[in-house]
Formats: structure tokens, sequence, C-alpha cells
């Protein structure tokens, strides 16, 4: 693992993870037993507990599903939780044909997104194949694509990987 003055934190999962239980609410409020609640607290004391460790920088490239909801789960933090104003988030905007396809609570929060993060023109393959983050937060189904390409250059890379679908 490369050693970075600021490390980031790469957000990065398959379009069809979702952690929401209801816009806008994070589900660690919510007394819900619903799976994709528990993954979004898990998310969430995960999210904290590296900015203990000195992480303050976290990126997602915004793509439906884990991405974009792991993005806005960051916000939710540095919004709610005086200790973590300092937090950052950089995003790379998908294009136009992405975002068209996305149903109206990712549209909804990629708008929001968009308005309250940092815009940052590298992709997540550049990130993980450079070594640029200290860790890689994701949601690892074990089927072959982006999400697949992108665990298989975090482990070539040293780069520890938190997977959210184990947990």
């Amino acid at each position: 693992m490369k050693d970075t003055p600021n490390p980031l934190v790469l957000l990065f999962g398959p379009s069809n993870a979702h952690i929401l239980e209801q816009p806008g609410q994070m589900a660690e409020n919510s007394p819900s037993s619903n799976p994709e609640s528990r993954l979004e607290t898990i998310l969430a004391r995960t999210i904290k507990e590296l900015y203990k460790k000195g992480r303050r920088t976290f990126f997602s490239d915004l793509q439906s599903g884990f991405n974009l909801e792991a993005a806005n789960c960051v916000l939710m933090l540095r919004e709610n939780d005086p200790e973590l104003k300092d937090i950052r988030l950089l995003v790379n905007p998908p294009d136009e044909q992405t975002i068209s396809g996305y149903d109206n609570l990712s549209r909804a929060l990629y708008t929001d997104i968009l308005a309250n993060a940092q815009n940052y023109y590298r992709d997540a393959m550049e990130i993980c194949q450079t070594g640029s983050c200290s860790h890689l937060l994701c949601y690892d189904d074990g089927a072959d694509g982006p999400t697949q390409a992108i665990v298989r250059l975090a482990q070539k890379n040293d780069i520890p990987i938190i997977n959210f679908r184990k947990g």
C-alpha cells in the first residue's frame, strides 16, 4: 500500500446493491430490521472508524447503487455528526447516459451529492491502479464486472479491502 499524505478511501460496488431504507434517512436512525438498513449502519460505523484513524477523504464515482448511496452516507455523517465536520467527499460524476438511467431516488441523491461534494477528475480504476487510496470499502457480490476488477486491483496493490457483502 502506498502511503499518501491524505489518503482517500474508495467507495465502490455494483449498481444493484442498495443500502438506503428511505430517501434522506440513515438506517442507523431507524428501528427497521431491513438487511439494507444494517448495511448502512455498518458502513456508517466503518466510515467513523476510518475517520478516527485519520482518513478524512472519501471518493465515489456516483454510479447508481452502492457507490451513490455510500457517498450519500458520507455526506449525511458530515451533516449530522459534529465530530465529522471536516470529512470530505470527492466525486467523479458519471456521464449523462448513466444519469438518465437512474430511478427517482438515485437521481435525487445524485443531485444532492453533487451540490455538496467536490469534483475530482480521476476514476476509481486509476485510483486503485496507482495505489492512491488507503482502503477500499466495497460491496463485492462476486459477480464478474467492475467491482471485481477494482477488488483485484486493490489486492494486487495491497490496499486493505472492507467488503460489506461478507459482513
